[in-house]
């Protein structure tokens, strides 16, 4: 096995393969970002790992108690190919909650409306050059996935509360902080040059096993439970999309400890799964932009089905209505009936409403999931013409199921 050092960057650490290199747009700007705390709370130099039963403090700017687990997640675009065809991309920096599943768009007065302007008036100028590089959006403009990546999951992160900075900081500064976080961290973790030291490369013909593909990248990694912190994502035609990387945090996201930990999410990908050279076409059928599967929504192994509010009905004929579920512009899913979009309150209710939100769902199989939760609940089954409520995850009431849609 390789000898691994912890190496500093930015004022955070992450810990890497003897001779990894975790930043390369200039020495600069690695200065730069070695000596700014951004005017960031000050945390204990040693503070208490993410998630702990006794962490033993209360201070949210230099412990994240909820949304402890961080992923750093990474693209494989092979169709149409985008990045680099020797790069994986960077898809964000998520926060996911320490019991399982995650919060989006925690914080709306968080949220910044420009991302790109947010780091030009920061005179992130090189962060920027690096970040059209390397965080590239599907349909092209990089700066709407910057911008959605840090209001659905960097207004998450506790520890990039502004009340976390002190009064003289750049407004924004947490959004800086993230964009510069996730950067470091992606560079930490060069999974490209790590499978190619492994032997390992993208083909049209060959097929890979899960757990030759994951010890690949995992042994660079240290820590107990590194063996176990990644996982892979692959589409319908079992050819590797995206990549997870696990992390709980000593401090805060930005100049904390990333120390990788057990996955949480489940590894999509089966044995003998395909890893595309980029521009490849692959096996998948064509697909219309905007395009969607219509079907009807179903509480699995109970009767009835969902109405076009997003109410459960009782089963009778012609009472489900249609939905229209299609991919969502940076990731998962988007669900719509005659009513409208649909999303989840702030109650956790699920509904579908003219001129409502537009919610971020993702599918496992035919099931709906919410927040990382294929568990749906209500109150009850309905009976005659009742409508019930249904609620993500579990605290909704006693009836739990998985949402089908068929």
């Amino acid at each position: 096995m390789k000898t691994r050092t912890a190496t500093m960057v930015g004022g955070a650490l992450f810990w890497l393969a003897s001779g990894a290199v975790a930043l390369s747009f200039g020495d600069s700007l690695q200065k730069v970002l070695a000596s700014d705390d951004g005017g960031h709370e000050t945390c204990p130099a040693d503070p208490p790992l993410s998630c702990s039963a006794d962490a033993g403090t209360s201070d949210s700017c230099c412990y994240e108690g909820v949304n402890g687990v961080m992923l750093m997640t990474q693209l494989w675009d092979y169709d149409p190919a985008i990045g680099p065809e020797d790069l994986f991309t960077i898809h964000g920096l998520w926060p996911n909650k320490c019991k399982g599943g995650y919060d989006q768009f925690c914080n709306p007065g968080w949220k910044i409306s420009d991302a790109r302007k947010v780091l030009e008036e920061a005179g992130e100028n090189e962060l920027i050059k690096e970040m059209e590089r390397i965080w590239k959006d599907l349909s092209g403009t990089d700066s709407d996935l910057w911008l959605h990546e840090f209001n659905k999951h960097g207004t998450c992160m506790s520890t990039l509360n502004p009340k976390c900075y002190s009064d003289g900081s750049d407004e924004h500064r947490n959004a800086v902080d993230y964009y510069r976080t996730t950067v470091e961290l992606f560079k930490s973790l060069p999974t490209y040059e790590w499978l190619s030291d492994a032997g390992i490369a993208p083909s049209d013909n060959e097929t890979f096993s899960v757990d030759e593909f994951s010890s690949a990248l995992t042994q660079n990694l240290e820590g107990d439970e590194a063996v176990n912190a990644v996982n892979l994502l692959c589409d319908n035609q079992n050819a590797l999309t995206q990549i997870y990387y696990h992390f709980k945090l000593k401090g805060a996201a930005a100049g904390g400890k990333y120390v990788p930990t057990k996955a949480v999410d489940q590894t999509t990908c089966r044995d003998g799964f395909y890893w595309l050279p980029k521009g490849s076409k692959g096996k998948r059928p064509p697909h219309k932009p905007g395009e969607g599967d219509r079907g009807h929504l179903v509480p699995k192994g109970h009767n009835g089905c969902l109405i076009s509010n997003g109410k459960w009905y009782s089963a009778q004929s012609g009472s489900c209505a249609t939905f229209t579920v299609s991919k969502a512009k940076f990731g998962g899913v988007e669900i719509k009936s005659s009513k409208g979009p649909c999303d989840v309150t702030k109650e956790g209710v699920f509904e579908c409403k003219r001129n409502g939100n537009t919610g971020q769902f993702t599918k496992s199989g035919n099931s709906i999931v919410y927040g990382g939760n294929k568990l749906w609940s209500a109150e009850k089954e309905p009976t005659n013409i009742e409508q019930v409520a249904i609620h993500s995850g579990t605290e909704g009431g006693s009836i739990q199921f998985e949402l089908e849609f068929q």
